[in-house]
């Protein structure tokens, strides 16, 4: 889903709770600030459409490592979320893990270095074997396969990049290895085509059987009708109250004090099983 609506965003921020507003806010720059609403309000829409809830009224938990689960409702759905440069992604499924991630595509003089002091011997020797022009391509399909992957475990920045392989070679079935090569079998690694520009990959463990894949502006005009209904509301009452507001949008506040709902949410797809 693209990023880059300042007036979606200030009128998305009423679907945040009061601790992510306080995380919004401590962005210097606007548009870190608008991408990180519009990711976080993308991530409650879309979770409202799977349970039937206004996405203020979704409750999250964290465990030591920051990974969200859902607090309320209590369900057994996962569902993971990364975003970079102007592109958030999001996956949801009922397999017991499942993680995603997604880098914009730069130039890196320093891809190969990296590598080396991160990624597992295997990999760096791949990774030195490739062509130039393949390699920088190459640098980025392994990080974004190894991200997913530690996302899923749920160990972020704790887990060395260099514990375990991944399988990023063209032409080869994406996997998840040991050090020493063991696949991994329970782990799966898909590959998310977002065109140009972008690169990103699923793992999950014990499922999907099948992926389905919704185009990211599909995810924003889900995002956009739920605010729709939300400022259509809002005039509403403006009207019945004070007068219709300038921009049509509600001040952001705290859906966690307000749990005002937002009518009826579009329904995304349903998860992979």
């Amino acid at each position: 889903m693209p990023l880059s609506d300042s007036d979606l965003a200030g009128c998305a921020a009423e679907f945040l709770s009061a601790d992510e507003l306080d995380r919004a806010a401590r962005f210097r720059f606007r548009y870190l600030r608008d991408a990180f609403v519009l990711a976080r309000a993308g991530l409650r829409t879309l979770l409202a459409g799977y349970l039937d809830q206004a996405p203020g009224a979704i409750r999250f938990a964290y465990d030591r490592f920051g990974k969200p689960s859902l607090a309320w409702p209590i369900n057994d759905l996962r569902f993971n979320l990364s975003h970079s440069g102007n592109m958030a992604v999001y996956a949801f499924g009922q397999c017991r893990a499942l993680g995603v991630d997604v880098e914009e595509v730069r130039k890196m003089e320093d891809a190969l270095d990296i590598a080396r002091r991160f990624f597992a011997p295997a990999e760096v020797a791949e990774l030195e074997n490739a062509g130039i022009a393949e390699r920088h391509r190459l640098f980025f399909t392994c990080w974004v396969r190894k991200e997913a992957f530690i996302k899923a475990v749920g160990e972020a920045l704790s887990m060395p990049l260099d514990s375990f392989r991944v399988q990023f070679l063209p032409g080869r079935e994406p996997c998840v290895m040991d050090p020493d090569g063991g696949i991994k079998a329970d782990w799966r690694l898909h590959d998310l085509p977002l065109g140009a520009g972008y690169q990103a990959a699923l793992a999950c463990y014990g499922g999907p059987a099948a992926l389905h894949i919704v185009d990211s502006e599909a995810a924003g005009d889900v995002l956009r009708s739920a605010v729709g209904s939300l400022t259509g509301s809002n005039r509403a009452r403006s009207r019945a109250t004070e007068g219709p507001t300038e921009t049509g949008c509600a001040a952001p506040s705290s859906p966690a004090a307000s749990g005002t709902p937002t009518g009826p949410t579009p329904r995304p797809p349903g998860p992979a099983r």
